[in-house]
């Protein structure tokens, strides 16, 4: 199968370019440096687009300049954005060693703004905001329930705002079904990219994981207790949906 090298748009204004197969359907893992496209809301770019930047509890995860990135996607057919070929299905975590070659900004050069939704706040006009979601209070019939927070690669005392609130729900459902038991799983996972490179984690990097979210529990009301916390090695990674495996899980069991 031929590859071409091309722009792809992250969403959040990055550009960068990768070799992509032609088949519009293949998954694309890189690691490349992010570009900013200075649109009015700035558009992200690499080798594979990514999406436009959003705020705190978008659901994209904007990367950052001076640091180069975990870039998984699936290559899209949809209409270029910013310039760039979009990627869905995106996932960004930001590597952290410094990379000061990490640091390109491009005019908007006449490119329309990403599409883009914004949660409620004094710097979005009306037409970006988007209601936030009314909480769900969990309610009986109450069984052993589990919930997944997401963690960036290699990153384990840090949470993105849009995972926290897993991490409220899981207590809110402990409480509510009277928990006896809230386990705490902390996994280490790893990422396949699209050259055929493996990148693992940190081996500390499941128990900061599991230590940190059950700190979280307690700091929301769980009885410290109650909560248990173990580490484990996610399934080897196969280049689909790698993110998935860097995680901790919480089992909350009434």
């Amino acid at each position: 199968m031929n590859t071409v090298i091309r722009w792809v748009s992250l969403g959040l204004g990055v550009v960068a370019s990768v070799a992509l197969a032609d088949d519009a359907s293949k998954r694309a893992n890189f690691v490349a440096c992010p570009l900013v496209r200075n649109t009015y809301v700035p558009c992200w770019m690499a080798q594979h687009d990514l999406g436009p930047q959003g705020d705190l509890g978008a659901p994209f995860r904007a990367p950052q300049l001076r640091h180069r990135a975990l870039i998984e996607g699936i290559v899209s057919d949809e209409p270029r954005i910013c310039g760039g070929i979009v990627l869905k299905n995106v996932n960004v975590s930001v590597l952290p060693e410094l990379d000061d070659t990490c640091n390109t900004i491009l005019p908007a050069e006449g490119y329309a703004d990403p599409p883009h939704h914004r949660t409620p706040g004094p710097s979005n006009s009306e037409p970006e905001e988007r209601p936030r979601p009314a909480r769900e209070e969990p309610g009986p019939p109450f069984t052993t329930k589990s919930f997944d927070v997401s963690f960036e690669f290699d990153v384990g005392q840090r949470l993105f705002s849009r995972d926290t609130p897993i991490v409220a729900a899981a207590a809110r459902y402990a409480a509510a079904s009277k928990a006896g038991k809230v386990e705490v799983i902390g996994y280490r996972g790893g990422a396949l990219l699209s050259s055929g490179e493996r990148m693992t984690e940190g081996a500390d990097i499941a128990a900061q994981r599991a230590a940190m979210v059950k700190g979280m529990l307690v700091h929301a009301g769980v009885a410290p207790g109650i909560i248990q916390s173990r580490t484990a090695d996610a399934q080897a990674p196969d280049g689909i949906d790698d993110f998935e495996l860097r995680r901790a899980t919480i089992v909350v069991t009434p």
